[in-house]
């Protein structure tokens, strides 16, 4: 996470389903009206956040077999050097690093 002036906030976290129906427990105790899948339905998935600057409109993927955590995080990475003007260099092997 981080939060720089004028950049807005940057989130790429992975949620655990542990603490994704633990955040749905507490909201149904707080009686927040809120549509959700139903906690007994037999899928546990962990849950991807993702923010690029606009706190307003936050990503929420669920992590399935069919979702490639690398490539969003690649992509989230790029636009965050791109925002804030960094160069994104990519290491393919220890070599690269000199030593």
């Amino acid at each position: 996470m981080e939060r720089n002036k004028g950049k807005g906030k940057w989130i790429f976290a992975r949620h655990s389903h542990q603490r994704v129906l633990s955040f749905y427990k507490y909201i149904r105790d707080q009686e927040i009206p809120v549509q959700i899948a139903e906690e007994d339905s037999g899928e546990n998935f962990d849950v991807l956040e993702m923010v690029n600057g606009d706190v307003k409109n936050p990503i929420f993927i669920p992590v399935t077999v069919d979702v490639d955590v690398l490539v969003l995080q690649q992509q989230w990475c790029q636009n965050y050097c791109k925002e804030h003007n960094y160069a994104l260099f990519e290491l393919s092997k220890l070599a690269d690093l000199g030593g």
